[in-house]
């Protein structure tokens, strides 16, 4: 390890890339986690079909709906109340929430634009 630092950064080997990292590198340290609560402990996933909507009509074909999945993210904040010094919980709810969003407005395009045949 002691060698590789003592090495030269500009040598026979060095690419364009190489010096460029090793400037990024020197401008912008990587700044050490202070936080301990890293070990992933429990995955928590949710049903994929909050993102199913009917084209032909633009309404929502899925079983679980982002309320369902906001009423089961607050039992799991209320269960985990207190416990902020042992685990640390992250929700991607919003990000979710907005990508049905954006589906749910896709859908409701495709069905007006579809015409009716005659």
């Amino acid at each position: 390890m002691r060698e590789a630092a003592s090495r030269p950064v500009i040598n026979p080997n060095a690419t364009a890339a190489s010096i460029t990292s090793w400037l990024n590198k020197w401008r912008k340290p990587s700044v050490p986690s202070t936080d301990k609560r890293r070990l992933e402990f429990i995955t928590i996933k949710a049903d994929a079909t909050l993102f199913d909507f009917d084209k032909s009509n633009g309404s929502f074909a899925g079983k679980t709906t982002v309320d369902q999945l906001r009423a089961i993210q607050e039992k799991i904040v209320a269960l985990l109340k207190g416990e902020d010094t042992h685990v640390l919980m992250v929700s991607k709810l919003s990000d979710i929430a907005k990508g049905h969003e954006k589906r749910k407005q896709a859908a409701m395009d495709a069905a007006s634009k579809k015409k009716p045949r005659k």
